[in-house]
């Protein structure tokens, strides 16, 4: 599967997230949009780490979202998104 399209499919799964979760009415919704930290350029894998920088990148997000309630964390199996929102 092509970026371009894995993207397109992913925004797709992320309004219908969206949408579904603001149906219900005076229920207000809090979403959050991260996009993955850095990620290691000089490597043949698929599955790039994050690079120190997006490492520090990543725990400045824990302390963004300290004392935020998360009801749920989405993420894609890569190594660099899982260890962004560990």
């Amino acid at each position: 599967m092509s970026s371009y399209r894995f993207v397109n499919i992913t925004l797709v799964f992320v309004f219908v997230i969206l949408l579904s979760a603001c149906s219900e009415k005076n229920d207000i919704k809090t979403f959050y949009l991260v996009r993955h930290a850095e990620k290691e350029l000089n490597t043949p894998s698929d599955n790039p780490p994050l690079t120190m920088m997006g490492e520090d990148r990543a725990e400045k997000l824990v302390a963004v979202l300290q004392g935020v309630k998360l009801n749920q964390i989405f993420s894609t199996e890569y190594d660099r998104n899982v260890n962004t929102v560990k």
